[in-house]
């Protein structure tokens, strides 16, 4: 029996696991997801979670399934009628995943927001508005695809006192517009 333990003990120490293990790298990169104590923090999230490609990030700025309303574009919506007619957090998350993947690690995502304005509608519900425009570097098409329009969140602040989007309306530019909607970036990478 103490041969067997000796044999034993000699196997475990020789296959090193009782060797101490070089430590990791902290990680570098510069993300940083604040707590959404503000509306200013939530969209600085938001537009990070673009920036550096990150669907955690992304997917914590949203109050999350059976919560969470997407209104696409008009156009898209009649085009994709049949992805945008039970739209869900989960087909966001699905959507935002395959437009993060379509870009090399190389590159980011822009998104700008302009003439963006919150409006306090309640002392727990603020209406973001802005124009937007996404510039996405897709590798398999070796090309930049750009979007453009209007953006309004109806934020709201939850039991932890952060803020999460809970209803996301989306807007063509203009019916003459030459870069397509967000929602149809949406629906172009569902999948």
């Amino acid at each position: 029996m103490k041969r067997y333990i000796l044999i034993l003990l000699c196997f475990l120490y020789s296959c090193g696991i009782f060797e101490t293990r070089t430590p990791e790298e902290p990680d570098q990169s510069p993300v940083v997801f604040l707590p959404a104590t503000s509306p200013e923090l939530l969209v600085q999230n938001f537009v990070n979670s673009f920036k550096y490609k990150r669907l955690q990030n992304y997917s914590d700025c949203f109050v999350g399934e059976g919560k969470f309303n997407f209104i696409p574009a008009q156009d898209a919506f009649a085009t994709y009628q049949s992805i945008f007619q039970y739209w869900s957090f989960a087909d966001e998350q699905r959507s935002f995943k395959s437009i993060i993947t379509s870009v090399s690690t190389d590159n980011t995502i822009s998104l700008y927001f302009e003439k963006a304005q919150y409006q306090y509608t309640s002392p727990d519900s603020i209406i973001f508005t802005a124009n937007y425009e996404i510039n996405l570097p897709v590798v398999q098409t070796l090309n930049l695809e750009k979007y453009n329009g209007k953006i309004l969140l109806t934020i709201s602040q939850s039991t932890d006192g952060t803020y999460k989007i809970v209803r996301w309306t989306d807007f063509q530019a203009s019916s003459d517009a030459i870069y397509p909607s967000w929602s149809v970036l949406k629906a172009r990478y569902y999948n």
